[in-house]
């Protein structure tokens, strides 16, 4: 009987499967979402409910036990610095798991788990920055052509201009040229 047995072993050794969800917990920190399956996403939550939850103390041990535990110092930062605030007057549940459907290879159920976006201000936060700077250089490459279809009609008016004024200087040197050869 499995009386009091809490976490699911998946078929991996302890090692392997606190590393992966190391590198889990890293990947839905930087990310805000990630895609896995349905039993991994169970546990992942877990440990990031509880990573979120160290991190709202924000103090310098708690850093210290989320970097033993992260082993990232940008996921860290991330975490003490956005995440853990947005969540400062929620008392757990930081994440929330979507059920996505089945993987073509094996059938597994997949899931998206990700933080919950309206008490994240942040992750709407990225999504507008991130659309807001592919939007600023797409107006300035607009202009630019603009601005470079202005300066090659220019450009062209300067050209056919400096051949004339080239060709005059050379014609000159050959008249000079020929004259000292008579001379």
């Amino acid at each position: 009987m499995r009386h009091q047995v809490s976490g699911r072993k998946l078929g991996r050794t302890t090692s392997h499967r606190e590393a992966m969800f190391r590198n889990m917990v890293v990947s839905l920190i930087q990310h805000g979402r990630i895609m896995t399956t349905l039993e991994k996403a169970k546990e992942l939550r877990i440990i990031a409910d509880k990573i979120v939850t160290l991190g709202k103390k924000d103090t310098l041990h708690a850093r210290r036990l989320a970097f033993d535990r992260l082993r990232s110092r940008d996921a860290v930062q991330k975490l003490f610095g956005t995440i853990a605030p947005a969540f400062k007057s929620r008392n757990g549940g930081y994440t929330r798991i979507l059920k996505v459907g089945h993987r073509h290879g094996d059938g597994g159920t997949t899931a998206i788990i990700e933080y919950l976006r309206e008490d994240v201000g942040l992750i709407n936060l990225e999504e507008k920055q991130a659309k807001a700077a592919k939007a600023k250089p797409a107006k300035k490459a607009a202009a630019e052509p603009k601005a470079k279809k202005e300066a090659k009609p220019a450009a062209a008016e300067k050209a056919k201009k400096e051949p004339k004024a080239e060709k005059a200087p050379k014609a000159k040197a050959t008249a000079t040229k020929s004259k000292k050869k008579d001379a």
